[in-house]
Parts: C-alpha cells; structure tokens; sequence
C-alpha cells in the first residue's frame, strides 16, 4: 500500500479502514479477527485486542527519498501525571503498574509534586500499631459515619457508613440521607454476613449517637453482638476504618 502517513515515534497508527476499502480492498472481521481482501486473497490479518480494537503487524517500506511533511500530529498528553489524576490520584508506581498492563504507556516517567496530594493527602504523625487484633472473620467489626457532606449524591445522601471487618479488612459501605438510617443499614449488613456463613460477634465504634442509641442497641442486642467504643477524641484506637473513610474522602477531595 502507497501513499500512507507513518508517523514511527507516535504511540500508535490508526489504520483507516474507509480509506483502505477506497483502495479496492475488502474487509472482513469476526469477534476475535478481521482480514484485509484484494483480488481475493488475504493481504492482512489483525487480531482483536483488549482494548476493542484490531492490531495489525505491518512492514513498513521507506522510500529510497524522504520528503518532509508539514503535518501536525494532534494527541492527548499521556503522562503519568495525567493518568495519576484521571485515577484519583493514586500511588504512581500503582498507576504506572496499570498503564504497562493494559498497554497504554510503555514507560512512564514522571518525577512532579502533584499539588491536589500535597493539599488533600496531608495528616499528623500516626500512633502506634495495635497489638490485639482479630483472628476470624466476623470477631470484630469496626463502624464509622462520615458527614453531612456539603455536596449530596445523585440519590439524595449526605451521610454514608462503612462497616469494616478487621480480620479480613473487608469493607460494606451504605449511603444515607440521615443519621437514623444506621439502624437499617446495620441489619442489611448483618443479614449478609449470614448469608456468607459467618457470625458477627463484636462492634467497635467512636461512640457517636447515631451508633450508640438505642434502636442501634436494639439490633445487635437480638442478634447477640456485644458492643464497645474507643476512646474520645482518639480515632486511632478504631484506626481501620477511620482510615478508610479518610481514602474515600481524599480521592473524592483530590478530583474537585
């Protein structure tokens, strides 16, 4: 094929099929392959890829005389940069993990602050690690609510609550348009605890009213769950699920 734009250091041709059946080829294509026809016979053959899209294997043909072209080749910018913000704003050696294996940097390098971390990311010092910790699942379960938040969903809610189980670090979160609905979302998450066959013996909270009540005592009370709290003004001692809520909060402050 003659008269074709390649470009070698783009990232990827396109290969334009209209203008290839322009051409007089015939194109054919299956759900895993497609072929390129001319005088009926096989020219090329691609392969379909995990993007969507087909990729061809092409030798590429340099003219005895290059002549330079005044193109200009319009493409996103690709940088790491971008895509640590496009995921919200997760540890780059995470993202450039994803990048490689769905094939859409090569190597990314990138050595820049990201200013949306430095202001959403900050905290104190941490405490010291708990040396008491479950050993099954189900034997401790922590709670926190997090809200109001300033913005509501699309289905109304200005709360959520996140139940996390501290032997699996398996984490259910409910979204809530009040407080009074921890109750209801606390059954919800029992009654699928025992579809899975496991028994929920303890919670921890921060002793918040809207967990420390009694329609709240109510429930766990019939289902046998004992029920303690952390100290005041000390989120450490219920550190995993505090911290949760504080990456929830965080990727969701970083893409404002």
């Amino acid at each position: 094929m003659t008269e074709v734009w390649y470009v070698p250091d783009i990232s990827r041709n396109l290969f334009s099929i209209s203008q290839t059946l322009k051409r007089g080829f015939k194109f054919q294509a299956s759900k895993d392959e497609c072929s390129l026809l001319r005088d009926d016979r096989v020219r090329l053959k691609g392969v379909r890829t995990v993007h969507g899209l087909y990729a061809l294997e092409m030798r590429v043909l340099y003219p005895k005389v290059c002549v330079a072209a005044e193109v200009c080749v319009a493409s996103a910018d690709q940088s790491l940069q971008l895509w640590h913000e496009r995921l919200c704003h997760q540890n780059k050696a995470h993202v450039k993990d994803i990048l490689r294996k769905y094939q859409i940097i090569g190597d990314a390098k990138d050595s820049q602050i990201c200013d949306g971390c430095c202001y959403g990311k900050q905290s104190r010092r941490p405490f010291g690690t708990r040396k008491q910790r479950a050993t099954t699942p189900g034997e401790l379960i922590n709670i926190d609510v997090c809200g109001p938040m300033q913005q509501q969903s699309l289905g109304g809610a200005k709360y959520y609550v996140c139940f996390k189980d501290d032997f699996t670090k398996y984490r259910r979160v409910f979204f809530m348009q009040s407080k009074n609905e921890v109750s209801k979302c606390l059954e919800t998450f029992l009654n699928e605890a025992k579809n899975t066959e496991h028994m929920i013996k303890e919670v921890l909270s921060d002793g918040g009213g809207e967990v420390i009540n009694s329609t709240v005592k109510s429930v766990l009370e019939k289902s046998g769950i004992s029920s303690r709290m952390s100290m005041p003004y000390t989120s450490q001692q219920n550190g995993h699920v505090e911290l949760k809520n504080r990456n929830i909060v965080e990727s969701a402050r970083c893409m404002i």
